[in-house]
């Protein structure tokens, strides 16, 4: 299974709606190679999908957190929920 089939999982199978906005920010999790901040994945994404909010991003990762999906990716997404000054989003 993809690892963008696996964060779509979990949030379908927690009773998520399974939008456009959340598909495209588990597609960018799934295929990213670096450590971007909730920010910079927001400006990545909006750029080609203006459709996106960065309180749509900010509360994807949070969900994705709290579910658990991919613990491989867990420390990632607390750096990218966390501002420069590393205080907590």
């Amino acid at each position: 299974m993809a690892k963008t089939d696996i964060f779509l999982s979990a949030l379908k199978l927690s009773g998520r709606r399974i939008t456009e906005q959340r598909r495209i920010i588990c597609d960018y999790l799934a295929n990213c190679r670096t450590h971007p901040t909730a920010s910079r994945i927001y400006a990545e994404l909006a750029a080609a999908h203006p459709e996106i909010s960065q309180a749509t991003v900010y509360n994807t990762l949070n969900t994705l957190q709290e579910l658990g999906a991919g613990r491989n990716q867990l420390w990632r997404w607390t750096y990218a929920l966390r501002d420069q000054s590393g205080a907590a989003r």
